[in-house]
């Protein structure tokens, strides 16, 4: 595990902000659905 850390921090940075963005997007989209 360490060694895939290691050699791939990039991608764990890459999916780590995509899933942010992804949650941020959908706490978004309920917090207009309940404002219309």
């Amino acid at each position: 595990m360490l060694f895939y850390e290691l050699v791939f921090p990039p991608i764990w940075m890459f999916f780590l902000t995509a899933a942010g963005k992804y949650v941020s997007l959908l706490k978004w989209g309920k917090l207009r659905n309940s404002l219309t």
